[in-house]
């Protein structure tokens, strides 16, 4: 008898440790309820941009849902990937998120990547953003969700499965990389700014890198160029009341790996 009991205990653990992976494996993201209204009146994802990747002219999928996780977006580590989104309707909002650790969820701390900081603008028009991925992101494949949504405010990290009126989810796979020879600095940003002078600070890898700025707008090749070898240079001689765009490169030529892309630009 205490035969019987002691393997009908151990199959009892058994079904249960069974019930507990299939659990865990059959866990499924949220694609339902996201929006009572969706994309029918225009407010979809009409044209995702990611780097190389480019997803034209799609249309509004069903109740605001499109599954095109057969697409897979390539994003190394540390590297700026451009962002550009546009919607067949205006006053538009819009964020990414990566299941960084594929449990089924967009929840998780670091999981939300960007949100656009201002509405869009008219229907048709690009909503530019840029996203880096750091080298605590393993590299491998994960189901990435772009979303938008109308009106309102800024999309937030915990709202990827909110029910909204409108607008329009898609879901794709991301395939992290390893990063280049030569990865690009990224996030550059002012520290300090007077009437004309301004330090500029960035994130990267190197010990030497490229600057080059000039007046908002300037073409890339005809603007001021200089070098740093830290992380931060202070441009001077400017003029007060204007804009500046600037952009940073890293050279890696004394490693004989060239140089990097340039960052994003950044406006002081």
């Amino acid at each position: 008898v205490d035969f019987m009991k002691r393997n009908l205990l151990f199959n009892l653990l058994l079904i249960m440790s069974s019930l507990a992976v299939f659990d865990a494996a059959g866990q499924t993201y949220c694609t339902t309820g996201l929006y009572t209204t969706g994309c029918t009146i225009g407010d979809n994802l009409n044209d995702v941009v990611i780097g190389n990747y480019s997803h034209l002219s799609t249309g509004c999928s069903t109740s605001g849902y499109g599954d095109f996780t057969s697409d897979t977006i390539s994003i190394p580590q540390l590297t700026p990937t451009s962002v550009g989104i546009t919607s067949g309707y205006s006053n538009q909002w819009y964020a990414i998120w990566i299941d960084l650790n594929s449990d089924g969820d967009f929840n998780d701390t670091g999981e939300h990547i960007w949100s656009s900081n201002a509405a869009s603008g008219t229907a048709g028009t690009y909503t530019y953003g840029s996203i880096n991925l750091d080298t605590s992101i393993t590299t491998g494949t994960y189901r990435m969700r772009v979303r938008g949504k109308y009106a309102g405010s800024i999309l937030l990290a915990s709202e990827s499965c909110t029910s909204f009126s409108y607008g329009e989810v898609h879901d794709y796979t991301v395939e992290v990389l390893s990063p280049p020879a030569c990865p690009a600095p990224y996030a550059p940003m002012t520290t300090a700014v007077s009437a004309t002078s301004a330090t500029i600070s960035w994130n990267g890898v190197g010990t030497a890198y490229n600057i080059e700025y000039d007046t908002t707008g300037f073409t890339q090749g005809v603007g001021i160029s200089t070098t740093s070898s830290t992380n931060s240079i202070t441009l001077t001689g400017l003029t007060g009341n204007t804009y500046y765009d600037v952009y940073v490169q890293n050279d890696c030529s004394g490693s004989s790996n060239g140089t990097s892309l340039w960052s994003a630009v950044y406006t002081f």
